[in-house]
C-alpha cells in the first residue's frame, strides 16, 4: 500500500514538474530556437544547416514535438516534406514520431493513471480507456484506436501516453498509431514538397483539404469522441446466470 501512494505522489507530482522543466526550456531558449517549431520556413533553413546529419536533426525534431505535445506537429511535417521530398519526408517524420510515441507509452506505463489525468483530464482519460480495454471487443477497439488517430483536430500526442496504461499491447499500439498518423503525414510532406517545387496549385488544394479537415476534427472533436463511444459500448446482452 506504501508503494502504491507513493506512486501515486510521484504521478501527480511527475506532470507539474515535466510542464515547469518545458516552460523553462521554452523562456531561457525560445529567442533562440523557439520559433522554428511555429515556422516551417525557419526550421528548414535551421535543419538545412547541418547538412548530412539534417535528417537525424529532423527526426529528434519530431520526437520532441510529440512528447512536448503543445508543439503543432504540421510544421515539423510540412518542414520535412520542403528539405527532404515527400518520400523520405514522410519516412522521416514517421521514424521520429514512432520514436516520441514509445518514450510517451512508456512514461505513461510507469507513472499511471494519476500522471495520465492530470495530462488528459479525468473524464477523457476514463472514457478513452474503457472504450480501449474493452477485452471482449478486439476487433471494436483495433477500429477505435486507428479512428482516434487518423481523425485530424483529435490530441494523438496526448493519446500515447494514455496508451500505455491501457491493455493494448506495445507492437500493436506501434502499428496502429503509426498507420493512423500516416495520412496525415504523407499530406503533410505533399504539402512542403509542392512548395519546394513551387507546384502552387497543388499546394493550394492539399492544404484547403486539410484545413477544412482539422476544424472539423477541432470543432467536433467532443461529438465525435461521443460516437465513438457510443458505438463502441453497442447493445450489451443481459449476462446469463
Amino acid at each position: 500500500m506504501e508503494v502504491d501512494n507513493k506512486k501515486k505522489i510521484i504521478s501527480l507530482v511527475a506532470f507539474p514538474l515535466i510542464f515547469l522543466c518545458i516552460l523553462l526550456l521554452f523562456i531561457f531558449l525560445w529567442q533562440k530556437y523557439g520559433a522554428l517549431f511555429f515556422s516551417a520556413e525557419k526550421l528548414q533553413e535551421w535543419i538545412g544547416n547541418y547538412g548530412i546529419l539534417a535528417p537525424i536533426v529532423f527526426i529528434v525534431i519530431q520526437a520532441l514535438q510529440v512528447i512536448i505535445f503543445v508543439i503543432p506537429g504540421e510544421i515539423p511535417q510540412v518542414a520535412g516534406g520542403y528539405l527532404f521530398g515527400m518520400v523520405l519526408g514522410s519516412v522521416y517524420s514517421i521514424a521520429g514520431i514512432l520514436l516520441g510515441s514509445a518514450f510517451n507509452f512508456f512514461i505513461g506505463k510507469k507513472l499511471g493513471l494519476p500522471f495520465v489525468e492530470a495530462v488528459f483530464g479525468q473524464k477523457n482519460s476514463g472514457r478513452i480507456l474503457g472504450m480501449l480495454n474493452d477485452d471482449k471487443k478486439k476487433r471494436i477497439v483495433i477500429g477505435i484506436f486507428f479512428i482516434l488517430f487518423v481523425i485530424p483536430g483529435l490530441p494523438k500526442d496526448v493519446l500515447t501516453y494514455l496508451a500505455g496504461i491501457s491493455t493494448i499491447p506495445f507492437g500493436f499500439f506501434m502499428l496502429v498509431s503509426g498507420l493512423g498518423r500516416l495520412p496525415g503525414i504523407i499530406g503533410s510532406a505533399v504539402m512542403g514538397d509542392a512548395a519546394a517545387s513551387q507546384n502552387w496549385t497543388l499546394l493550394i488544394v492539399i492544404s484547403t483539404i486539410a484545413l477544412v479537415l482539422f476544424l472539423i476534427g477541432f470543432l467536433y472533436r467532443d461529438k465525435i469522441m461521443d460516437l465513438i463511444h457510443k458505438h463502441s459500448q453497442g447493445k450489451r446482452k443481459p449476462e446469463v446466470e
